[in-house]
């Protein structure tokens, strides 16, 4: 049996995937999990069933475990499993008591293939979901509760925006070869021949009627001499014939001579009554044949009886059984499975629906008396998006120590700008969440770069890379700013040899997107 493993595996932690903790009162208690499952020979196992058992650590690869699920699932076409970590089947634990805040946390993944759970990996998770550290973090101490002001009137409810259309199914990729067909298995032995059936009794030899008289023939030219006839075996005694006509002598035969002008056809003489059929004579036993002698002279043509009438066909005997079938033959092995082909390109992202009207706001009630100032929690302060379409928005290529260029302004409210096509600036000291996806052509990486006044700074812990398999680069960090006004920027990191090239189109006839989105979160 091919031992399967399980690789490429990520983990999808997305600012879509924040924003509904401000949209809704409860923290959603799960993260993503995504992974390419492949077999032993590296090609991806499509249309798989398998079993992953996830466990949470805590404090070390090797620690304790604070909750344990399990997932029964199905690959797709390219070999791909996306699992919601935290909605699995439980087999120990609870997903929301886990403490996210205090000590680290790890992942084990194990796979079943159905000969039980083998070890695929342990990861740290070095960026614990936001939203997840939020939910179960310990509260500061409460401010004094202030008084309550009188209630507004509630404000009409906005339309629903129109949901953004589906982005375009991605390529198929190509159909592996076909595997080379098997040896023919060995044909089967051919089946016994059936008897073959009496043969009927033939039927009585007509009377030959009157032949016409013959017209007169050509001189035959003269023969060439027959060599000398071998002694004939004794011939069985014959049944009594019909009277022949008298044969002429044979004649010498000379060279052959040219064909002699063909005489007149004679008259063909009236058709005689057919005469009854003499009874046939008793066949003598067959002698034995002698040596065929030398052939010899041949003598000159008799002159040709009458014809008999041709006597009636007898019955046609029974058909004999058929044969027994023969033994089929050995089936022959089957030829090697073809490779799978590969991957097929990821297909571009849809576009973004419109956002809905804005509800028109209530009336603001009294505001009551301003209570004591508790803690700060954490929450999101502000957050821009930039990015670029492909092509269009970048050179042909991006060396090496060089920005990524987002030309194009997505959602912001407004506080976190740009300076040009590749900078942007952190207004405030403090701490931001910094996501950025861009897809290239070749084997390559990425970073974040911080100038705190002083010059670029790239920033090791946010390197993200790629070898093969896709062409985007997806990566995501926390940079906490140290002065006012820091400018931010995405990187081929310095160092490196590869220019990467900003892919124009992937997968289909949509342009391809690069995104940056920076979230103030303290």
């Amino acid at each position: 049996m091919k031992k399967q493993i399980l690789i490429s595996a990520k983990f999808l932690l997305t600012i879509a995937s924040l924003l509904p903790i401000f949209s809704f009162a409860q923290t959603p208690q799960a993260f993503r999990y995504q992974s390419i499952v492949r077999n032993a020979t590296g090609s991806p196992m499509a249309n798989s069933a398998i079993s992953v058992r996830a466990t949470v650590l805590d404090g070390s690869a090797t620690g304790t475990s604070v909750y344990q699920e399990i997932h029964s699932i199905t690959t797709n076409q390219f070999g791909l499993i996306n699992l919601e970590i935290g909605n699995g089947t439980a087999v120990s634990g609870a997903f929301p008591t886990i403490i996210w805040g205090t000590g680290t946390k790890w992942i084990e993944i194990e796979a079943d293939f159905g000969n039980g759970y083998i070890p695929m990996g342990t990861s740290q998770l070095i960026s614990v979901p936001y939203a997840l550290n939020c939910g179960n973090s310990i509260p500061g101490p409460t401010g004094l509760t202030g008084a309550t002001g009188a209630n507004g009137n509630n404000g009409t409810n906005g339309t629903n925006g129109a949901v953004g259309a589906t982005g375009s199914q991605g390529v198929v990729g190509a159909t592996g070869a076909v595997g080379a067909t098997g040896a023919t298995g060995l044909i089967g032995a051919t089946g016994l021949a059936g008897t073959n059936g009496t043969n009927g009794t033939n039927g009585s030899i007509g009377l030959t009627g009157l032949t016409g008289t013959t017209g007169s023939a050509g001189t035959n030219g003269t023969n060439g001499i027959n060599g000398i006839d071998g002694t004939n075996g004794a011939v069985g005694a014959t049944g009594a014939a019909g009277s022949a006509g008298t044969n002429g002598t044979n004649g010498t035969n000379g060279a052959v001579g040219a064909t002699g002008a063909a005489g007149s056809a004679g008259t063909n003489g009236a058709v005689g009554a057919t005469g009854s059929a003499g009874t046939n004579g008793t066949n003598g036993i067959d002698g034995t044949n002698g040596a065929v002698g030398a052939t010899g002279a041949t003598g000159s043509a008799g002159t040709n009886g009458t014809n008999g009438i041709d006597g009636t066909n007898g019955a046609v005997g029974a058909t004999g059984s058929a044969g027994t079938n023969g033994t089929n033959g050995i089936d022959g092995t089957n030829g090697i499975d073809g490779t799978n082909g590969a991957v097929g390109a990821t297909g571009a992202t849809g576009s973004a629906g419109i956002n809905g009207i804005d509800g028109t706001n209530g009336i603001d009630g009294t505001n009551g008396a301003t209570g004591a100032t508790g803690l700060a929690g954490n929450s999101i302060n502000n957050f821009s998006e930039f990015f670029a379409l492909m092509p269009g928005d970048n050179a042909a290529t991006i060396a090496p120590g060089t920005a990524v260029l987002f030309p194009q302004n997505g959602s912001t409210d407004g506080v976190m700008v740009r300076i040009d096509a590749s900078t942007f600036t952190l207004p405030a000291i403090g701490t931001y969440q910094v996501f950025f996806q861009v897809s290239v052509s070749e084997p390559g990486q990425l970073m974040l770069g911080l100038d705190s006044g002083s010059g670029v700074v790239e920033i090791a812990k946010s390197v993200v890379g790629r070898t093969a398999a896709t062409t985007q680069i997806v990566g995501m960090s926390l940079i906490t700013t140290t002065v006012v006004n820091s400018i931010l920027s995405v990187r081929n990191p310095s160092g490196n040899s590869t220019a990467l090239t900003i892919t124009p189109i992937a997968g289909g006839t949509h342009a391809v997107s690069a995104n940056l989105v920076i979230t103030r979160i303290g």
